[in-house]
């Protein structure tokens, strides 16, 4: 670190240099991923919420990734951040490779549509990481990657979702269940 004036009490210039070394700081930040799901119906639009959270005290940068497994096509998603975080693009489609500013306390989230290939019995394993800048500390790396793992079927006894349903609610059966 340099810093100098233009002169001092006599008018002479002056400037000194001092080592000091400068850290990103302390970022707690955590990933989550769902679709409140135990079954991925095949053939059809499913969606996952991903949040990724600052708890600070630090506002960070972090690296999100999410690649399209298999079974999945059509991988399409939107992002949304709170107040002093930002999303590198507000939409987006195919595998998620985003760098997005978390302030501290804030969140980004992004809801991922992908299509469900129709082969029963396979699963789908989805996996959302973080990666920190360099000099930017994490307390608990423990958190820094989730794992979404679901069952694809073709019959779920009518409690697929539909395009209108809300992220993790059922449509309720047409018919009562016997």
């Amino acid at each position: 670190l340099t810093a100098s004036y233009a002169g001092d009490a006599n008018f002479l210039p002056s400037s000194g240099t001092e080592p000091h070394t400068v850290t990103g700081g302390t970022a707690e930040v955590s990933v989550s991923k769902r679709n409140n799901l135990g079954m991925l119906p095949g053939g059809t639009s499913v969606r996952w919420l991903i949040e990724v959270r600052n708890a600070g005290p630090s506002g960070t940068s972090v690296l999100l990734r999410d690649p399209v497994p298999a079974g999945l096509s059509d991988f399409r998603w939107t992002c949304a951040a709170s107040s002093g975080s930002q999303c590198s693009s507000g939409v987006g489609m195919g595998p998620l490779q985003e760098t997005v500013t978390i302030a501290p306390g804030g969140l980004v989230s992004y809801l991922l549509t992908a299509t469900v290939q129709a082969s029963p019995e396979l699963s789908v394993r989805q996996i959302a990481s973080i990666e920190l800048p360099s000099g930017v500390t994490d307390p608990n790396l423990g958190n820094n990657t989730a794992v979404d793992e679901d069952r694809i079927g073709i019959f779920g006894a009518g409690f697929e979702p539909s395009e209108s349903t809300p992220l993790g609610l059922p449509s309720l059966p047409e018919a009562p269940l016997p």
